[in-house]
C-alpha cells in the first residue's frame, strides 16, 4: 500500500465538473433588484481572508469564481483580502483578476485591517461576497454595510459545522457576540454548498434567501498525459484518490483505516487498487 502526497494542483488537468458561475450571478442580480429598484451598477466585491495557498480551497474557490464572473457576465469584479506570505509568491494564479490586498497585524488567527475596511468604505459596492468566518473581513463588510445599506451575500464555506463550532469555542462565542452573529442576520442571501451545509446555516436560525451553488471548476479537456503523481507501479490498477486538504477534518485517518481493512480482506483488492493522496499536509501527523 504507498500514500502519495503531492500539490492538488497536480491533477487539476484531470477534473471534468460543472461550472456553475451563471447560477450565483443569477443569485447577485436577484437580490439586488429585489433590495434595490434602481438602475443596476453590476460593481461585485469578493472579499476573503486569503486568495494565496495560505486559504487553502477557499481561497482556490475565490479565485476560480472570479475568474467565471468575469468572463461570462457583465460583472465588474474585484477580490478585496489580506496580503500573507505567499501573496506575491502566488500572485500569477489569479493574473486578469483585479486584486486589492492590504496589510494587517494580530495574532495568526485573527489579522486585523483598518486599510481593508477603509476600502470596502470607499469602494460602496452594489453586492459584496463574504467568503468564509470568524475573521475580520466578516467584521469589515458589517461595518461597511451598516454605514453605507450595502448589501452582501455569505458564503460560509462549512464555517457553520458543529465540528468548527466546537474548535476554540471561547473565541467563537466572543466573536459571535461582538458583530458575527449580527453580520450573519444582516446577510442578504448564503450561497452554499451542500444539502449539509444548508442545514447548519438553518440550524443557526438564520431565515434568509439560502441557494445551493456548487464551486466554480472550469471545464477541461482530458488528456493522455500522465500526472506529476504517477508512478509506473500504478499502471493496470484501479486508482481512488483524495483530493483536498490534509487534515484529520477531512477524515483521513478513517479513510486510511478502512483501506488497510479492506486490503487484509482481499488481497485481490490491495494488489489491483492504489489510494492517492492529492493535496497538502495541514497540522495532522
Amino acid at each position: 500500500m504507498i500514500f502519495n502526497i503531492t500539490n492538488p494542483l497536480a491533477i487539476n488537468d484531470e477534473l471534468i465538473i460543472y461550472c456553475n458561475s451563471t447560477k450565483l450571478a443569477n443569485l447577485f442580480e436577484h437580490r439586488m433588484k429585489t433590495e434595490n429598484n434602481s438602475s443596476m451598477s453590476k460593481n461585485v466585491i469578493l472579499i476573503t481572508p486569503s486568495i494565496s495557498r495560505a486559504g487553502g480551497g477557499v481561497a482556490e474557490s475565490v479565485i476560480l469564481l472570479a475568474k467565471a464572473l468575469k468572463s461570462e457576465t457583465d460583472f465588474s469584479v474585484e477580490i478585496v483580502t489580506l496580503k500573507d506570505r505567499f501573496f506575491e509568491a502566488d500572485s500569477k494564479k489569479w493574473e486578469g483578476i483585479k486584486v486589492s490586498a492590504f496589510r494587517s497585524w494580530g495574532p495568526a488567527r485573527y489579522k486585523i485591517s483598518f486599510g481593508l475596511l477603509w476600502y470596502l468604505l470607499k469602494c460602496r459596492a452594489d453586492i459584496m461576497h463574504v467568503h468564509g468566518l470568524w475573521s475580520f473581513h466578516c467584521f469589515a463588510a458589517y461595518v461597511c454595510s451598516l454605514i453605507s445599506g450595502g448589501k452582501y451575500v455569505v458564503s460560509p464555506h462549512g464555517m457553520l459545522e458543529k465540528w468548527i463550532l466546537m474548535r476554540s469555542p471561547r473565541l467563537k462565542w466572543l466573536v459571535s457576540i461582538l458583530y458575527q452573529n449580527r453580520f450573519l442576520k444582516r446577510a442578504t442571501a448564503f450561497n452554499v454548498l451542500t444539502e449539509k451545509e444548508q442545514i447548519d446555516v438553518t440550524n443557526y436560525s438564520l431565515d434568509q434567501p439560502c441557494k445551493i451553488i456548487p464551486n466554480y471548476v472550469p471545464l477541461i479537456k482530458k488528456s493522455d498525459k500522465k500526472p506529476k503523481w504517477w508512478q509506473e507501479e500504478f499502471e493496470g490498477k484501479t486508482i481512488f484518490i483524495f483530493f483536498g486538504r490534509i487534515h484529520e477534518k477531512k477524515g483521513w485517518r478513517e479513510l486510511c483505516k478502512a483501506w488497510q481493512n479492506k486490503c487484509n480482506e482481499s488481497h485481490q483488492f490491495q494488489r489491483q487498487a492504489q489510494l492517492v493522496f492529492c493535496g497538502w499536509i495541514d497540522g495532522s501527523d
